[in-house]
Parts: structure tokens; sequence; C-alpha cells
């Protein structure tokens, strides 16, 4: 009896050795998705369409995007204050640069 409880107990600490929180098949790229769709939490502005960055819930993971001032976003940045304020959804093209997550695109989601 004792015999066998220890090979039980054996073969419990291999299977629970083998199981990780990380797959190593995972593809990095999961980290910074290419695009977005979520609802806005919160915007950093300096003005009226002079957004900085702003947080986007996308299911259960917040993420903090950051605003190229190279990219010309139309009258869009002026528009996420009604999104933030009505809970709609905006879809983001992302571009991951150093770390960072920068909007190429921001419209309707």
């Amino acid at each position: 009896m004792k015999h066998s409880l220890a090979v039980w107990m054996l073969v419990l600490a291999l299977t629970l050795g083998a199981c990780t929180t990380e797959d190593p098949l995972q593809d990095p790229s999961d980290e910074f998705p290419e695009k977005i769709t979520g609802v806005l939490l919160s915007i950093e502005s300096t003005g009226f369409a002079q957004v900085e960055s702003f947080k986007l819930k996308v299911q259960e993971r917040i993420y903090t995007v950051l605003t190229d001032p190279d990219i010309e976003y139309g009258s869009f940045l002026g528009h996420l204050s009604e999104h933030l304020r009505r809970a709609e959804p905006v879809t983001v093209t992302l571009d991951e640069r150093d770390g960072d997550l920068y909007a190429l695109t921001i419209e309707d989601g």
C-alpha cells in the first residue's frame, strides 16, 4: 500500500510539474495585437483634439495606447470624448514601439 501511494505521489508531482502558465508555442505578438476593439476607460489630453494617450478595455485586459504626433487622425481625437461618455467602442490599429503601443488608426468600433 505504501508503495502505490508513493507511485501516485510521484505521478502527481510530475503531472503538476509539467503544467506551466506559459505556453511555449505562444506567439510573442499575442502581447501586442495589431488591432483591438474596446471601450475607453480614460483619455489623457492637453486640449480638445490633443490626445496624448488613452486606456482601452478589451474583454478583461486594459491597454494604454499612445498617439503619434506625426500621424493625422483627422477629427477622431476630438470625437474620443463622445465614445468615453457614451461607453461606445472604438477600433484601434496598433504599432508596438519599444514596448509601448501607438495608435496608427482610430475609428468607430
